[in-house]
This record gives C-alpha cells, structure tokens and sequence, in this order.
C-alpha cells in the first residue's frame, strides 16, 4: 500500500471513529432519565453499534460483486512492440507493431455456480444485519442492567437518608431529656452512633449510585465531558393491579424466532449451504461466448479500417475432468462445516431455554418477594410508629426502639431492592428473548 492510500485509509478511519462521538454530543439528555431514552441514546452513541452497521455495508458490497458475474466483461487493449533482430545472414532488422482491440466476453452457463454465490453472499449479509442486532440485543441489556444498578444505588443513599434522618431527631429529642435529666447520657450517644452509622451508609451507597451512573454513561456513548450528575434516572413506575409473569413456552417461541444470535447460526447454515453448492458447479462445464474487433499494424500506428481490422466471435466450453479431487475435498469441508453449524444451533436452543427458564423462575420469586416485602415494610412502619410513642412515653426500652427502626430500615430497603430487581428481570427475560428489539 502506497504512502497515499495509508494516508486516505487513517484519515477515513479517524471519521469513521468520531462519528459516534459527535452524534453522542448533539443527543440531549434529559431529566429525568427514563429507560426508554437511555437505550435510544445507546443506540445512537455507542461505537459498536456503528461498527456492526459498516460491516452490514461491507456484507451488501460482496452482493453486488458476486452479482457481478452475470454480466458481460469489455474490455479494450492497445499495443506497440518495437522488434530488434541480428539475423546471422543478413543485416539486422527493426521493426514496429501496433494493434488495437476491443473485446467482449459474456459467461452463458457456470455450473449454477454464480447463483449460488450470490445466494451465499445475501446470507452472510443477512447474518451481518443479525449480528447488528444482537449487538443491540446485548447494549440495550447492558444499558438496562445499569439503569437499574442506578436505581438500586439511589433507594439505598435514599433509605440511609431517612435513617440518619430519623436518628438525628431522636438524638434531638434524647438530648433535651438528658439536659432534663430524664435520660442517660449512653442514649444520647445511641442515636448519636447510629446517626453516624446511617451517614456512613448513606455516603457508601451515594459512591455505588455514581459507580453505576459512570457505567451508564459509557454505555450510552456520552462524551467524556458529560458529567455522571447528569444521569438523573426516572423512578420506578407504579404498578397497577398483580405484576405480570413471562410464559416461558410464549418466550422460548420468541426467542427461536426473533433472537438474532440464534438467526445468525441459521444464516450462516444456509450460507454454508449455497456455499457448497457454488462449489459442486465445478463437477459440470463452463460455457462462454465472446466476440472482438480491433486493428494491427506493422510499421505505423495509423490504421486502415479497410486493410487493418479484424473481427471474430466465437464460443468456448470447458470441462474440468479431472482436478487431483479437489472439488470433493471443498465439497466435503462444507459439509462438515455445516455439521457443526447445525450442533452449535442446537447448543444455542439449548442454552437459550435454559437462560429462559432461570429468568421466568427468578420472575416469579422476584415477584412474591416484592408482595411479601410490601406487607412486611408496612407492619414495620407502624411498629416502628407505635414503639416509638411508647419509648417517648416512657413504656418502651432504648433497645426496643432500635430494633424497631433497624427493622424498618431493613424492609424499606428490601421492599426498594425487590422491586427494581422484579424489572430488572423482567427486562433480562425481554432481552434473552430479544423482545426489548421492538422498543427500536
């Protein structure tokens, strides 16, 4: 490759390499973030998925030179030899000759092994377009696994707000006391310890909550200069009536029918397939017309169309008898690299039930654990309520009161947790049966 064509080929790729990035910077973020603008984002954002379409381009231009094939070739040649020769009996001779050709050649008949080029080509294009979507597929999982992590880290800085929060008023209320000499000095502390204990938590689960933000950002493809702050994620929608459960034999249908990896396998079967074919046309004849006109001269390049020029159409067949066996060796790989497509399709039928199983199990514990918890964070709250009237009144411990707000606590970060998890798996059985490709 020529200092030129480096040059080109380096200042392309560098376009090419910023095009994602200058898409991400005019995309608005907005607040609050809702799921559905996140994975729009990624979509637009993320380099990989800009890769995957190029080599979508790429698949579409082996067609059309595969397609090539059914058209005639012309082709036109010019000439000029200059003949110096010592003839050991005469003196030496120079001569010039001069020819002009134009020729067109035209392939009749192949084998059928151009259609089956062609066919193999629009399935590797077709399995580069499924590539792109799997590509998706797992970005928009990713994004969702993150948008949710953004959640799980935001109820926790919430819920040790409200801890600390709680503590400190107590510890305000403890102090008055012991200034009246109605408590203990080891009470005050108590609310003091566990008000910085809920501080500590808070400041933890803020540092998780800017973690998975980080993540998301990079995910979504946004620019380096955005700041993580900016991620501000919608919250949970609330759920009206009973929370819905997948059907796993209505997933697994999906998924064996819309997951692109499991399509890929099945494009790269049938490529195989063509493949193959296009190979055993080397067992039949090759057949090919052709036909020229041109000029030739000795001694002067200006030609005589009437003492010059020749013409000529004609037709060739070829017939490969005998090649040492190599078409059969072609034919023979082919037909055991499409053996082993169709046990990797298998693997993957397996592998993807299996992925849908777990997550429509995990789906039905996800959503008794958010029933349960809502019942459990509820008693709690008004455990919580009434213990503390009673420490207040007297009639209830110091250590009475702090396993009632630990065991709030407790519940309102499980009941926050089950519910994020609920539709985060909900979202993890849309992607493993690529029905969160639809939201495109």
């Amino acid at each position: 490759m020529s200092n030129s064509l480096r040059a080109l080929f380096g200042f392309s790729l560098s376009v090419l390499l910023a095009l994602p990035v200058a898409a991400a910077e005019e995309v608005a973020l907005p607040s609050p973030l809702t799921l559905a603008a996140a994975k729009r984002i990624a979509r637009q954002g993320n380099p990989s998925i800009a890769a995957s379409e190029a080599r979508i381009e790429a698949a579409l231009a082996v067609i059309r030179e595969a397609a090539a094939a059914y058209y005639p070739t012309a082709s036109v040649s010019a000439s000029a030899v200059h003949y110096h020769s010592r003839p050991t009996n005469t003196g030496s001779e120079r001569t010039e000759s001069y020819g002009l050709d134009a020729t067109l050649s035209y392939l009749v008949f192949d084998g059928f092994a151009r259609k089956f080029r062609v066919l193999a080509a629009e399935a590797g294009a077709e399995a580069s377009r499924e590539a792109e979507r799997e590509a998706s597929r797992l970005l928009l999982r990713a994004v969702a696994a993150a948008y949710y992590d953004c959640l799980l880290g935001r109820e926790a800085m919430q819920v040790a707000q409200r801890d600390a929060e709680f503590n400190r008023e107590l510890s305000a209320e403890t102090q008055k006391r012991f200034q009246a000499g109605a408590a203990a000095r080891s009470d005050v502390l108590n609310f003091e310890i566990r008000t910085t204990a809920a501080e500590s938590q808070q400041v933890q689960a803020a540092y998780e909550y800017q973690i998975a933000r980080i993540v998301l950002a990079q995910l979504m493809g946004l620019p380096r200069e955005t700041p993580p702050e900016r991620i501000d994620p919608a919250a949970l929608p609330e759920v009206q009536g009973e929370l819905r459960l997948p059907a796993l034999d209505a997933e697994l249908d999906y998924a064996l029918l819309h997951r692109p990896d499991y399509r890929q396998i099945e494009e790269r079967v049938d490529q195989l397939k063509a493949t193959q074919s296009a190979a055993r046309g080397s067992y039949l004849p090759t057949v090919g017309v052709q036909g020229g006109y041109g000029w030739s001269r000795e001694g002067n390049p200006r030609f005589n169309d009437g003492r010059d020029a020749t013409a000529y159409v004609g037709a060739q067949l070829t017939w490969d008898l005998y090649t040492g066996g190599s078409t059969q060796a072609q034919v023979a790989r082919y037909q055991a690299e499409i053996l082993a497509a169709k046990h990797d399709q298998a693997l993957a039928r397996q592998a993807i039930m299996a992925e849908l199983r777990q997550l429509v199990e995990a789906a039905q514990v996800a959503k008794t654990q958010v029933e349960l918890q809502t019942r459990i964070e509820a008693m709690t709250e008004e455990a919580r309520k009434l213990v503390r009237n009673e420490y207040l009144a007297g009639r209830a411990s110091l250590t009475r009161l702090n396993e009632a707000q630990t065991d709030l606590v407790r519940a309102a970060g499980n009941l926050a947790r089950a519910r994020i998890l609920y539709w985060k798996v909900i979202e993890e059985t849309a992607a493993a049966s690529a029905k969160n490709l639809l939201e495109q």
